[in-house]
């Protein structure tokens, strides 16, 4: 399965130390998901962060702000493709839920 492209963005590198039973177990579901392992940690962290910050689950944030408009609205731009758009408002849906503030 093809990776998808990601919108580039730079974040703070981070360093982890993983048993080779982790690492055994991330290669085999980045390889799953056709994601790096980079965005499996990445996932990880958002689906961590839910559960013990009680927070609600991205997608039903997301869900819900799109229930509050018609569909499409406004904030597609003219021409775009749909599927792309909504991929890309639900990154962002669910990084603005999970970011740290500072």
């Amino acid at each position: 399965m093809p990776r998808k492209p990601r919108p580039s963005r730079v974040g703070e590198p981070i360093q982890v130390y993983l048993t080779e039973a982790d690492r055994a177990l991330l290669d085999k579901a980045a390889a799953a998901a056709g994601e790096s392992r980079a965005e499996i940690m990445r996932r990880g962290i958002r689906r961590i962060a839910v559960e013990v910050l009680n927070a609600e689950p991205p997608m039903l944030t997301f869900l819900r702000e799109m229930q509050s408009h018609d569909w499409p609205d406004e904030s597609m731009p003219p021409g775009r493709d749909p599927q792309e758009w909504f991929e890309q408002e639900l990154e962002r849906s669910v990084l603005d839920t999970h970011e740290p503030t500072q």
